[in-house]
C-alpha cells in the first residue's frame, strides 16, 4: 500500500519518463500548429483554427502542469486511504489479526460452547466438546486462509494499480496533444477514464477494509 500510494515521487521511471515525453508533446504542439494553419488554408472544417485554437492554448498551458495535477488527485486519495488504513490497523499480528478480529465479530465461538457445566464429567460430551473444539480450529483456520487470499488478490491488483498509474502518467502529455486532434480524442477520454479507476481504487480497497474490521 505505501508503494501504491507513492507513484510520483518515489518512482524515478515516473519523473524521467514524462520529462521525455513532455518534451516529445510541446514539439507535437508545434506540429499540431503548422496542421491547423494547412486545414485553415485547405477549409478542412474539423480542423480550423477557430475550433482548435482554444483546445490547443489550454492544452500546451496545462501539459506543463499535468504532473502537478495528477499529484493533486494523488494527495486527495491518501488523504481518504490514510485515515481508513489508520481505523483498519491490524496491529502486531498483521492479516492474521484480521481473521481473528472478523471470527471475535462473527462470534463462531459461541456455536461450540457447553451451557451446562456439569455434564463436562460425562465421557460422551468430552468426545462433543473436542469435536467442537476441533470444528472451531477449523473454521477459524479457513478463516485466516481466505483472509489471505483476499490480501495476497488485493497485493496483487495494488501492484497492477502501481504498474498502470505509472504508464499513465508517462504518457500523460500525449493525452492532452490527443485532446486537440479531433481524430484521437477518444484516446484523452479514455485516458482519464483508465486514470480515475486507478487513482481511487486504492481509497475503495482501504475503505471496504475499514468496513470489515
Amino acid at each position: 500500500i505505501v508503494l501504491s500510494r507513492d507513484i510520483i515521487g518515489g518512482n524515478p521511471l515516473v519523473v524521467h519518463g514524462f520529462r521525455a515525453t513532455l518534451s516529445i508533446a510541446n514539439l507535437g504542439f508545434v506540429l499540431a500548429i503548422i496542421v491547423i494553419a494547412f486545414a485553415t488554408i485547405l477549409r478542412i472544417e474539423r480542423y480550423e483554427l477557430k475550433k482548435t485554437l482554444q483546445r490547443l492554448i489550454i492544452a500546451a498551458v496545462m501539459v506543463n502542469f499535468s504532473l502537478t495535477i495528477a499529484g493533486l488527485f494523488f494527495d486527495a486519495t491518501n488523504v481518504f486511504s490514510n485515515f481508513f488504513i489508520e481505523k483498519a490497523n491490524p496491529g502486531v499480528g498483521g492479516v492474521f489479526e484480521y481473521g481473528k478480529e472478523m471470527a471475535g465479530a462473527l462470534q463462531i465461538q459461541r456455536l461450540f460452547q457447553i451451557k451446562d457445566a456439569g455434564v463436562l464429567g460425562d465421557v460422551a460430551n468430552l468426545v462433543t466438546i473436542k469435536q467442537r473444539f476441533e470444528i472451531s480450529l477449523l473454521v477459524a483456520l479457513i478463516l485466516n486462509v481466505l483472509v489471505l487470499i483476499v490480501f495476497a488478490s488485493l497485493t496483487i491488483m495494488l501492484l497492477v494499480r502501481y504498474i498502470y498509474l505509472t504508464i499513465l502518467i508517462i504518457l500523460m502529455p500525449f493525452a492532452w496533444l490527443f485532446w486537440i486532434i479531433p481524430d484521437l480524442e477518444n484516446l484523452w477520454s479514455r485516458w482519464w477514464h483508465l486514470f480515475f479507476k486507478w487513482t481511487f481504487f486504492l481509497p475503495a480497497v482501504t475503505f471496504f477494509l475499514y468496513l470489515a474490521m
